[in-house]
């Protein structure tokens, strides 16, 4: 099922729509992007690679930067195949990205399949706690330093543990080699740091914004958005 949520801007009335969207990869190798719905839930199970799409605004430049990230890939198309239809597309800027729970191994370079998916967070005094990301939720909490996803691999070739941490907050700005040297602590030497901070535009460089209730007009730059429907579609 998917949401579908109309805004209007409260000084001209210009309309925007959000909705949760996907893509696929289908047997033709042509990019198909639709709101999640059963139909398109069917189109994804079939297709040779999938997963999901979303739009940001430049304010600065006025253009539409298209998010495409790559969360299944059943057909192990190379990821240069990938990136290459998406970049065909159309020609619009793009953010390529796949899946953070992707991962190869560090000795052999061989595909891994994720074997836990947790959330971790590090507190004022370097404690580090690591559980079920539903039993917890750190987004926004002013008691870590930092936050994120761990996600954990092991090889059997070449019998490797790889532990994978995406940082997805930094509330206190912890520079990189320290986090690096605190994960170190709590795991092995085969450790995978990244940073899941938004880019921003590929044409002038300015931040990036998902449009949403509250946000400033793209059109008059003047009123702000408010939501006047919100409908799930089946």
């Amino acid at each position: 099922m998917g949401q579908f949520i109309k805004y209007k801007c409260d000084v001209c009335g210009h309309e925007h729509v959000q909705d949760l969207e996907v893509f696929w990869i289908d047997e033709n190798c042509e990019i198909n992007v639709s709101m999640l719905l059963f139909l398109t839930s069917t189109e994804m199970s079939k297709a040779l690679v999938s997963g999901y799409y979303h739009e940001y605004y430049c304010y600065d430049c006025d253009s539409i930067v298209k998010e495409f990230i790559i969360s299944e890939n059943p057909s192990k198309m190379s990821n240069e195949d990938i990136i290459n239809l998406i970049e065909d597309y159309d020609h619009t800027f793009k953010i390529i990205k796949f899946d953070d729970k992707f991962q190869n191994c560090l000795n052999c370079s061989r595909s891994l399949d994720v074997r836990s998916e947790k959330a971790f967070a590090v507190g004022k005094d370097d404690d580090f706690v690591i559980e079920d990301s539903y039993i917890h939720d750190f987004k926004d909490n002013d008691n870590y330093d930092f936050w994120g996803y761990y996600y954990g691999y092991y090889c059997d070739n070449c019998k490797k543990q790889i532990n994978k941490f995406v940082v997805m907050q930094n509330l206190s700005n912890v520079d990189e080699d320290s986090i690096r040297y605190i994960l170190k602590q709590h795991t092995n030497e085969l450790t995978v740091l990244l940073f899941d901070y938004r880019g921003n535009c590929q044409h002038c460089g300015g931040e990036l914004h998902s449009l949403k209730d509250s946000s400033l007009c793209p059109k008059c730059k003047e009123g702000h958005f408010v939501t006047v429907e919100v409908r799930n579609v089946d």
